[in-house]
């Protein structure tokens, strides 16, 4: 749970998978319909290529989009929250090509 740097509840369990290519992915969920993908700062330091935003619903899941690591971890993708700063980026800066994926 990640209220302190969103203020949206998360998913407590982490999420990775891998794609075809073997690219690491990390899962982001969100229970805010229309929310951002949202990472802490360590994530600089874990070997993730692909962060997918999910918004979970009450019935299931819908995948928002994705975005590679080195276009998501960077300085001005940073804002300042409650408990020091994160990355952020807006659902409407992610990828919704996900054949770009396999």
């Amino acid at each position: 749970r990640d209220s302190s740097v969103t203020g949206v509840q998360t998913c407590a369990l982490p999420i990775y998978l891998f794609t075809n290519k073997g690219l690491q992915i990390d899962v982001k969920t969100t229970r805010l319909v229309g929310g951002n993908l949202v990472a802490t700062l360590t994530s600089d330091k874990k070997n993730f290529d692909v962060y997918i935003l999910c918004e979970l619903m009450e019935d299931g899941c819908d995948v928002v989009g994705w975005i590679n690591r080195n276009d998501f971890l960077t300085p001005q993708n940073t804002r300042d929250g409650k408990k020091g700063k994160y990355y952020f980026i807006s659902k409407d800066n992610l990828t919704t090509d996900f054949e770009r994926l396999k």
